[in-house]
């Protein structure tokens, strides 16, 4: 009789090996092997085995580091090809970190998860799937598949140090990157624009971009989808 955890875990690298027509195809097709529900079992669970997250940036306004939300959502992860659901998680876009925070703590303990270990992660159902360009690792979030070619954000955020009434503290931007994968391999952009990516919508594309020139930098998701949205009603 075939060991069943064995094939298991053939199967979850099987999978993980393959080009993604969605990413979200991960968490389906993953094994939940989340002990994060179980508040006594969580100790022993592996994601919560890594240093603790310390976050040493002071802020004064909302330009904080978090992808989204400075508060905890909720997410899942593929760590060592393992899935675990019912976490509550935040990503430093800055430092590229997730943090994890740890059921068993005070509510304030926040893990720093081994993010070698991580192949894919999901807050809020936005899909992070780890990707090697240029043998370089990055975290790039799913959009959709237009055309036959795959559209990816990597997202992340710039630091800059004010001064305030002598008042030190730190703000963080956006600057986010584009990044499209057809059969010909990766492309990117640090422009947030499918123009040059897709020159048969490029007229399209510009007049409904219009519009959003002032917000698509601050939600690059957003926009795409937006956008992806009325080029598919049309």
């Amino acid at each position: 009789m075939p060991n069943r955890p064995a094939v298991y875990l053939k199967t979850l690298l099987l999978l993980f090996s393959i080009c993604m027509v969605s990413a979200q195809h991960e968490f389906d097709k993953t094994i939940d092997l989340s002990w994060a529900d179980d508040l006594n079992a969580a100790i022993y669970s592996a994601p919560f085995q890594g240093k603790r997250y310390i976050d040493p940036h002071r802020i004064l306004n909302d330009k904080h580091k978090f992808l989204g939300t400075f508060e905890f959502q909720k997410g899942e992860l593929i760590f060592d090809h393992d899935r675990y659901s019912g976490l509550q998680l935040k990503f430093d876009l800055f430092e590229q970190q997730l943090a994890l925070l740890h059921p068993n703590s005070d509510g304030v303990t926040q893990v720093a998860v081994d993010m070698n270990r991580v192949q894919a992660f999901k807050i809020n159902n936005r899909v992070f799937v780890k990707k090697t360009i240029d043998g370089s690792d990055y975290f790039l979030e799913f959009i959709e598949k237009l055309d036959q070619k795959e559209i990816w954000v990597y997202h992340r955020k710039l630091l800059s140090f004010k001064l305030d009434d002598r008042v030190g503290y730190y703000e963080f931007n956006p600057k986010d990157r584009l990044y499209i994968l057809s059969n010909e391999g990766w492309d990117k952009s640090d422009a947030i624009s499918l123009e040059s990516f897709f020159p048969n919508r490029s007229k399209e594309i510009k007049a409904w971009s219009k519009s959003w020139q002032d917000n698509k930098k601050k939600d690059a998701s957003k926009y795409l989808r937006a956008l992806l949205n009325a080029i598919h009603r049309n």
